[in-house]
Order: structure tokens, then sequence, then C-alpha cells
């Protein structure tokens, strides 16, 4: 267990560890959380319950509204976990109570329709509002934002923007981030996508088979290249996305099939991202 796995209270009364890595990494702005928490946006880390242990035993807690309960160490008031009915068999940590929190990196702003006017974090991070999976804006820090299309978004797009992600590139004050995407999605990951991304930690709240469509809207973030890497979408008319972006074309056999093992396929693509990241000249 390393320091990025356990946590604690100010007065470190109570201390906890986690078993597995996180479901998603969250800022909230809604009112109930800033009141509770005494934060403008507090950040949270979701985990399935069972794999958080708190020593020297779970911490008092409180029904803060009837369907949530809220915990917090009585000797020195830290706020400590959320739970609630409608996030079934999760326990929701705070970021900042870790030893390590910069090892749980957020990837969203969740209720951000409620957020304090004056106050924003100025991150390239997608705002959510109250409707399920509808971003109503994006953080004002500029990002580099490369989407990867293939037909089903299940399999080679997956692991090239888990790929691209995992290298956490820069280029200048630009952070180099990845997307997927696809022209028929198949709205679910292939399975051995999701084997091969498992021991690298990678979140699969950042990962999901969706349509090239949800990056047409008004809400999409700029995209500054498009990369297909099925000689089936390179060969069919693409939207139009927000931004100028630049297209390549990397064919790769399709693994989801037997074309090719996930294995070899994660390699050619790994060659291929460090390619075009040095091309970039990012680091």
């Amino acid at each position: 267990m390393t320091a990025a796995d356990t946590g604690r209270c100010l007065c470190g009364h109570y201390r906890y560890r986690v078993e597995a890595p996180p479901l998603w990494v969250a800022y909230c702005h809604c009112e109930s959380c800033r009141r509770a928490t005494g934060s403008p946006a507090p950040c949270y880390t979701g985990f399935p319950e069972h794999a958080v242990h708190f020593d020297p035993a779970p911490p008092p807690t409180f029904a803060s509204s009837p369907p949530v309960r809220r915990s917090f160490c009585e000797h020195c008031g830290t706020p400590l976990s959320y739970a609630a009915e409608f996030f079934p068999g999760e326990l929701h940590l705070f970021r900042s109570n870790f030893e390590r929190p910069g090892a749980y990196e957020p990837t969203r702003h969740v209720l951000f329709n409620e957020h304090e006017a004056d106050f924003d974090i100025h991150d390239d991070l997608p705002r959510y509002g109250t409707e399920p999976g509808r971003i109503i804006a994006w953080g004002p820090r500029p990002a580099l934002r490369v989407l990867f299309l293939c037909r089903q978004n299940s399999a080679r797009s997956i692991l090239a923007e888990a790929i691209l992600n995992l290298r956490k590139a820069r280029l200048g004050d630009r952070r180099v981030r990845a997307h997927s995407a696809g022209s028929e999605p198949a709205g679910e990951i292939d399975p051995g996508a999701l084997a091969l991304l498992s021991p690298h930690r990678y979140r699969l709240d950042r990962a999901r088979s969706r349509s090239w469509d949800f990056f047409t809207t008004d809400e999409a973030p700029t995209i500054d290249w498009v990369i297909t890497l099925c000689d089936e979408v390179a060969a069919e008319p693409c939207p139009a996305f927000p931004g100028d972006a630049g297209r390549r074309h990397w064919g790769l056999p399709d693994p989801a099939t037997g074309a090719a093992t996930f294995e070899d396929t994660w390699a050619a693509i790994e060659q291929r991202v460090d390619g075009f990241l040095e091309e970039l000249g990012a680091r």
C-alpha cells in the first residue's frame, strides 16, 4: 500500500486505505456540498464501498438530507466521506484528505450550474450540469485536443485515447488531451481493451463508447487533430468538428475481430503515439 492509497483526517484519529482504483474524480459545485465542506468546489474521489477501510473504525455519520449520509471526525471536524442512495455501492472520499492527492487527477466538474459565479478553477475539464451526461461548458485553460476515431469506438480508439492520456504530455503550457468516438458506436468497451487498461489503473470514467456527433455540438471542445484508426471511417465523410483540425490516418487491424491481438495493437498504438508527440514537440 502506498501513500497514494491512504488518507486521514486533520488530527489523524481516523485513517483509511483504499484497495481499488477510483471510479471517478470530480469537483462538485452543488450548494449542499459547498455548505457541508466550506469549500467552493470540493473534489471527491468515488470508490467501491467495499474497497474503503477506516482505522480504528468507521467515523460517525449524519443524514445531511434523506438520501445522503456524510461522515466526519468528531475530534477535529474534518469531513471524510459522502454516500447517497443514488450512488449505490459507492463511497466518496475527499481528494485533499489523501496523503498524495496528486495521484487522483480530476476529470470533470459536476453540477456546475450551481457554481459560485465569482469562482472558477483554471483547468481544461468539462463542466456537467444537472442533466445527466450533458456538458454545459469547458474550462478556460487551453488544451491541445486529439480525437481518435474508429467505427465502433470500442477497442482501437479507446486504447489510443488511454495511451495518449497516460503520457500526460504538454505542448508549451497546454496539456495534450485525447478523446475518442465512433461513427457507429458499440456503446460499450470491448473486454479485451478493458483487460489491457486495468493494469495501468486507467480510470474508465475517462473512456466510453460514444458517437462522433458528441463532438459536433456547440458544447464540444475545439479539436486540434483528428486521427482515424480504421479504413472504414477514414473512407467516410467526417462531421465538421469545432476547430481547424489536422488529419492523420493510422490504419490498424481490429483486435475485436481477431485480426490482431490486443497486445500487438497496444504496442503499435504506443509507437504511433510516441512518434506523434515527438513530431509535435510535446514533452
